[in-house]
């Protein structure tokens, strides 16, 4: 009897699991090259329509997201370890700006050159609101080319809104929870296994 009740809960917290980490599914929003420049030093990505940017992700997009994944072609110089974070938004204000530590942002590619500036919008001083706006970094040891940024994806954003919107994405993950029931001698035997399926 414990045996059974054992797998019926098993079965239970699976079902849950499965339809929360469904109704959470996220992913990661292409923005590509930089569209945006204020100068050389302040450059970023600006939604569609604001200032006569020709992409095509919608502002609720930025909006959505849970921050920004910036490539880097080079690892940056140790020396001048600091980036300055802008949002810009038309109801949230047009510069709201932090200095941030690149080693605390910085992950670094296996090939050992080059990598990513991951910067949840936590970190920003201020928040993204209102219906247009912009992502900038601004990067002052000589100016933003130094970094050698090859484009950037906003991080976080609901699966659903982006297919809505028809806009690319990558790293789509679907959590799949199979109740595999085995049965062990000295105890319950109900074993949950999750796996990741990519798309």
């Amino acid at each position: 009897m414990k045996k059974v009740l054992a797998v019926v809960l098993v079965l239970i917290m699976a079902f849950a699991f499965t339809t929360s980490a469904l109704a959470s599914e996220t992913v990661s929003v292409t923005l590509g090259a930089m569209n945006y420049t204020n100068n050389d030093t302040q450059k970023g990505w600006a939604s569609h329509g604001h200032e006569d940017s020709t992409n095509n992700i919608p502002f609720e997009i930025f909006l959505a997201a849970s921050g920004i994944s910036i490539s880097l072609s080079k690892t940056p110089d140790p020396e001048f370890d600091f980036f300055q974070f802008i949002l810009s938004s038309n109801d949230g204000g047009w510069w709201q700006s932090i200095d941030l530590s690149i080693p605390d942002f910085f992950k670094a590619n296996e090939s050992g050159e080059g990598g990513r500036l991951v910067i949840p919008f936590s970190a920003a001083n201020g928040e993204l609101a209102g219906t247009e706006g912009k992502v900038i970094i601004a990067y002052y040891d000589d100016d933003i080319a130094t970094l050698g940024v090859t484009g950037a994806s906003l991080i976080g954003v609901p699966k659903a809104l982006a297919e809505e919107a028809g806009v690319p994405f990558t790293g789509v993950t679907t959590f799949i929870a199979l109740a595999a029931l085995a049965l062990a001698a000295s105890g319950t035997g109900a074993v949950v296994v999750s796996r990741k399926l990519k798309k």
